[in-house]
């Protein structure tokens, strides 16, 4: 059975990554919430409802109505790859959550992956999705999070690197500032106020 309802939460420390995706199972039903948050809805036909689910090819299912076949992959990098879904779902979380990124060796070492060039493909497809077609500005009313510091900001004008922070306004943290001028999240205030924004725009 498809799960239904809203769109699936988004892991934010390893312990929940190991929770949420312990097989391949989970993976897949992860990428099943992904793609259809309402429910199943039919790409041919339209038709809503639980599809056919294949024992044979766990990543298509079939429409009761109309009998076409959808992939949860398609359209996506993982359409027609034979790597299983955990190694993606953990490679992926590897590179975006490594600081100083991550090699092809290491990622190879730490998933186990037999050999190098499909390592190597997997790191080269995570990395080409992971860039944005379009050029965001940066600046007072769009700050960015890079790292643990926020680039953009309002200043207030208390001295250099002094701006405002994106998260509380600088009411809690007092607008502590990271090395690009942007507000360093977890920071505290004389005041003994601390900030623990950890969204940006």
């Amino acid at each position: 059975m498809i799960p239904e309802g809203t769109p699936p939460e988004f892991p934010t420390n390893l312990l929940e990554f190991q929770r949420m995706f312990p097989d391949e199972a989970a993976c897949l039903s992860y990428l099943h919430r992904l793609r259809w948050p309402g429910g199943f809805v039919c790409e041919a036909c339209r038709a809503v409802g639980e599809p056919f689910l294949l024992a044979t090819r766990p990543r298509v299912v079939k429409c009761r109505a109309c009998e076409c076949e959808s992939s949860v992959t398609a359209g996506t990098i993982l359409h027609g790859t034979k790597t299983s879904l955990q190694i993606w779902f953990w490679a992926t979380y590897l590179v975006a959550t490594q600081t100083p990124g991550i090699s092809v060796l290491d990622l190879q070492k730490q998933l186990g992956i037999p050999r190098y060039e499909p390592a190597y493909q997997l790191l080269h497809k995570l990395r080409a999705a992971m860039v944005r077609p379009d050029v965001d500005p940066i600046g007072a009313q769009w700050p960015m999070e890079m790292d643990i510091s926020f680039v953009g900001g309002k200043h207030k004008g208390g001295g250099p690197g002094r701006t405002t922070c994106t998260g509380c306004g600088g009411s809690a943290c007092g607008g502590n500032s990271g090395p690009f001028g942007g507000h360093r999240r977890g920071t505290s205030s004389p005041s003994g106020g601390s900030c623990g924004s950890t969204s940006s725009t």
